[in-house]
């Protein structure tokens, strides 16, 4: 970043932080909540969502497996009685370059394929009661 640029990042910080300052009014519309947002008791009620992000290019199968498995741990054992309610967790996976021309057809590579095949195994074996990977 450049001088004049950070000086002026460094101004909208301040400017930002001057505004959190500002005293909340009392009168009969707001009743002293916080206009800038929720009230606690709905926040409270709120579910939490995290969004797990991944890019993936050419994996090896025991690569995505570690990865799957790593998401899929984190859902089932999230925190599930907290001060927000519930954590939702939501898994997004990027696949870079993944399909393949055949003449003038476009089908998924085997990268693309694989990853769909050990979500398939790691699902069966999370929604197994009596068995998880990795314990």
């Amino acid at each position: 970043m450049h001088d004049k640029e950070a000086r002026r990042e460094l101004r909208n910080m301040q400017a930002w932080d001057a505004a959190k300052e500002v005293p909340v009014i009392q009168d009969e519309q707001n009743s002293g909540r916080d206009p800038y947002g929720p009230s606690q008791s709905s926040k409270e009620k709120e579910k939490m969502t995290i969004y797990l992000c991944a890019t993936m290019w050419h994996e090896t199968y025991d690569e995505m497996m570690k990865m799957i498995v790593s998401m899929f741990r984190l859902d089932k054992f999230r925190p599930k009685k907290n001060q927000f309610g519930d954590v939702a967790f939501e898994s997004h996976i990027y696949i870079d370059d993944a399909f393949k021309r055949k003449g003038d057809e476009r089908r998924v590579n085997e990268y693309a394929e694989t990853l769909a095949e050990v979500i398939r195994e790691v699902y069966v074996l999370c929604t197994c009661t009596t068995c998880w990977v990795g314990d």
